[in-house]
């Protein structure tokens, strides 16, 4: 590597891990936002916590603009882009991690598609009054949005250190 491109590439792992942190934040917060709406009684029929009806305005506020960030249908073509841009130029010839990038990449677009269709969840009749009916899902898919981030970052991690040791001339090509 070239001493005047390791600035670049070091401003680009940056941004990579700056989009997965992005999607990870927005996407582990709407939904932990609506799992805990999901734990508040309904008190008034038609009227679901989900619905914007529940629940403290800072939380809400915090949640509004995680839905805002979590608009994340134009963040997947930036993330594809950018980590197949940059894992070939931090760890030259280990088409592992490219594997391993679309494998994370393709696991998160599975979450969104279950975020958008609200697998799993089924509302009771329009006129319950009782009760919090708890949605697990949205506990689960919070803790997914999670995983899928922390395996991306490890993704990038372990490109730039395999291509460090494979530079030092410990680990073969």
């Amino acid at each position: 590597m070239k001493p005047s491109a390791a600035p670049a590439d070091a401003r680009h792992g940056l941004g990579c891990r700056l989009l997965v942190a992005y999607y990870a934040v927005a996407g582990t917060a709407w939904c932990a936002y609506l799992f805990y709406l999901s734990t508040l009684p309904v008190t008034i029929p038609g009227d679901w916590p989900e619905g914007g009806g529940g629940g403290p305005a800072w939380l809400g506020a915090i949640a509004a603009v995680a839905l805002l960030l979590l608009c994340m249908w134009w963040l997947f073509p930036l993330l594809l882009l950018a980590g197949f841009a940059y894992l070939p130029s931090a760890a030259p010839g280990a088409r592992r991690w490219l594997a391993g990038w679309a494998g994370a990449l393709a696991a998160g677009i599975m979450l969104e598609a279950l975020v958008i269709t609200g697998f799993g969840y089924h509302d009771p009749s329009p006129a319950y009054i009782g009760p919090a009916v708890v949605n697990w899902v949205w506990l689960v898919e919070s803790l997914g949005f999670a995983a899928v981030g922390a395996t991306m970052i490890a993704i990038l991690t372990g490109a730039e250190r395999s291509a460090r040791r494979q530079a030092a001339g410990s680990l073969p090509a």
